[in-house]
């Protein structure tokens, strides 16, 4: 009986949402503001691109619950095929975990006769990124395939994205490896809140009006940006593509993100029994803590197997060193936590260490974000007042060293 009422309950939802689309302008109108149908640019416009992006734009509200401010993101985005090779554009992921919501998802395809077919809820699918790292499930990707698509089509998408722990999304990039005519950020939040902002590549200052006495909006704009190209030798780090890069909301020295990332990682650098035991194992012997700390590093570097996954907050809260320890694998601030509970498991204080490696380019000081880091590594301090550091993703990196890229 259950079962039949939540298929019901779930067809019922899906008959309402089919009904809204066909009833809404989103199902029988085009309502552009930027742009006109007849008026959209052709291949001949832009010989060498494969698709052009006529709008990239995000709509962040920034709101408060209690005393934790987080936000909300709607993600907009309208793409033109100009040839078979943009057909990538039709298939598409929104990445998300068990920190992230997904919602008000709906997408049409535009034929070049001007024709609307919608996209098919039940034609989104819920699947893990990384099947084969079957420790990671909760690393999900929402899939949909846009229907009808033909080139000279055009494809719009639009959907809402919270993640919690997270006040805003830190950095929006301008560029894109296709040409993108009008790239879009706004921000509206309560108005006794200060966003602090940077650009980088380019110079735009935001659009600042108020939305009733609480709330005030902030807009940045760019059109007619020429695609990303790569090219040999070009400068690390973001400074020739231009973005734009925020504050976190309350973050305003560098000792907030000290802070911050301790509150996401102290849980996550507990040992447990099988952790203890196999530090009991390393470490037996009269070895001094040099030695000890020694043996920890080479374990993790020698048998941690590295592997990025960073979805939401999972880009900086590192999973548990116990999980950590009985899969083998993780990232680099993975590694960091296993080193520092295993050092913690021997009696050596160790602590995780956020850097900005040589391919992050010249970090910048002037504007406080976790976005300014790149790298997580170890270091512990021996009695002798020496600092050890340790970066174990480095397979080739001998104890007390540190990789060129990391100094």
């Amino acid at each position: 009986m259950n079962r039949f009422r939540m298929s019901f309950l779930m067809f019922l939802a899906w008959l309402l949402w089919m009904c809204a689309c066909a009833g809404s302008r989103w199902g029988r109108e085009i309502n552009w503001t930027d742009f006109e149908l007849r008026n959209l640019p052709s291949q001949e416009v832009y010989p060498e691109a494969d698709a052009v992006i006529l709008l990239d734009e995000a709509n962040v509200e920034i709101t408060q619950a209690g005393d934790t401010p987080f936000s909300v993101m709607t993600r907009h985005r309208i793409v033109k095929i100009l040839n078979e090779k943009g057909f990538r554009h039709a298939n598409f992921v929104i990445p998300f975990d068990d920190n992230t919501e997904i919602t008000h998802l709906k997408a049409r395809t535009i034929r070049p006769d001007g024709k609307i077919v919608m996209h098919d809820p039940e034609r989104v699918f819920d699947t893990s990124l990384y099947p084969d790292y079957v420790f990671y499930s909760d690393v999900r990707g929402r899939r949909f395939t846009m229907p009808a698509v033909e080139v000279g089509a055009v494809l719009e998408y639009e959907w809402q994205l919270q993640v919690r722990n997270f006040t805003l999304w830190t950095r929006w990039p301008f560029q894109q490896a296709d040409p993108v005519m009008i790239s879009r950020y706004t921000i509206r939040c309560p108005r006794n809140w200060e966003i602090k902002w940077k650009t980088y590549g380019i110079h735009v200052s935001p659009r600042q009006t108020a939305d009733g006495s609480r709330f005030t909006i902030y807009g940045w704009e760019i059109r007619d940006s020429e695609p990303l190209r790569p090219e040999t030798g070009i400068p690390p780090g973001m400074s020739e593509q231009p973005s734009l890069l925020f504050s976190p909301v309350g973050m305003t020295d560098w000792n907030h993100i000290a802070a911050w990332y301790h509150h996401l990682a102290e849980d996550r650098m507990k040992s447990d029994r099988f952790i203890r035991t196999a530090v009991d194992s390393l470490v037996r012997g009269q070895l001094s803590d040099e030695q000890k700390l020694k043996r920890i590093y080479e374990f993790v570097r020698d048998r941690v197997r590295y592997l990025a996954i960073e979805i939401g907050i999972g880009g900086y809260q590192p999973h548990p060193a116990p999980e950590i320890f009985r899969n083998l694998y993780g990232d680099c601030k993975d590694m960091a936590t296993l080193i520092v509970a295993m050092a913690g498991a021997a009696g050596i204080d160790a602590d995780p260490v956020l850097i900005s490696t040589w391919q992050n380019g010249d970090l910048d000081t002037s504007i406080v974000s976790p976005a300014q880091f790149n790298h997580a590594i170890a270091v512990a301090t021996l009695p002798d007042g020496r600092d050890i550091w340790m970066d174990a993703t480095d397979k080739q990196c001998a104890f007390g060293e540190l990789p060129w890229y990391d100094r």
